[in-house]
């Protein structure tokens, strides 16, 4: 039987071009970016930016942790696209906002010091008598503002707490009468256990912003050691005034 190079070669060439094709698909075009909210939160931001992510392989990540952000994977064009569209809508309305950062911490027998509470463990130890602390889970509340609620959820070993209430006041240093007159937010807070039914505490503060203040205490049926709640607000700017605290 005679061979046909001519057929084997265009066989080979075609083999070729498909594979090379298979292996310059849409993924191979993908960047990945973290964009930083400075107002908007990262459910908020995720659905405002949801229609620009479409290529295949491409997906949108909220940051895990204390700062809100999303990390987002898609062609560079298209996160150019979406950076210059949340900066249109990442920002001040108006009036000025807050963040509110919480700290879940535990008071009990613990010997080493925790680096993630240094900040509040001098005023814990001159409030309570307990041998030691450590924090149990961190929350932040972006976009606050005057009159509005606002509840999140947190998970300590397997149980799910909540910690919820509403701002009544905000007052920035645009509001002061001094210039270094710091400003402060007045809110209600309430910490609840929704794995028994619990509220854990309870209170309505006045804070200075940018100073971590610990609210109180509290127990739970659930645990041996005292819950203590810690929060600190930074207020962001108003509309115009340029970019907030943070």
């Amino acid at each position: 039987m005679r061979s046909h190079p001519a057929r084997i070669l265009l066989t080979s060439l075609a083999a070729s071009v498909l594979f090379a094709a298979c292996g310059a698909g849409p993924r191979s075009g993908l960047e990945t970016r973290t964009f930083r909210l400075d107002y908007l939160d990262a459910q908020t931001a995720a659905g405002l930016i949801g229609p620009y992510v479409f290529t295949e392989g491409s997906e949108i990540r909220p940051v895990q942790g204390s700062v809100d952000a999303l990390t987002i994977r898609e062609r560079p064009e298209i996160l150019d696209r979406i950076g210059a569209t949340l900066a249109v809508y990442d920002r001040p309305r108006g009036q000025p906002s807050v963040r509110l950062r919480f700290q879940l911490i535990e008071a009990d027998g613990f010997d080493d010091v925790d680096p993630a509470i240094a900040e509040v463990e001098g005023a814990l130890r001159e409030l309570f008598r307990f041998d030691g602390y450590r924090l149990l889970a961190e929350a932040v509340v972006s976009g606050a503002r005057r009159y509005g609620e606002f509840q999140q959820h947190v998970t300590v070993d397997g149980e799910q707490y909540a910690i919820s209430g509403q701002v009544w006041a905000i007052h920035d240093a645009a509001d002061a009468s001094d210039a270094a007159e710091a400003g402060t937010v007045r809110l209600d807070i309430n910490l609840r256990n929704l794995t028994r039914h619990e509220t854990v505490l309870e209170a309505e503060v006045e804070i200075p912003t940018d100073q971590t203040v610990v609210l109180g205490n509290g127990q739970t049926s659930g645990r041996d050691g005292t819950l203590i709640l810690a929060v600190r607000p930074e207020v962001r700017g108003r509309e115009g005034e340029g970019q907030g605290q943070g």
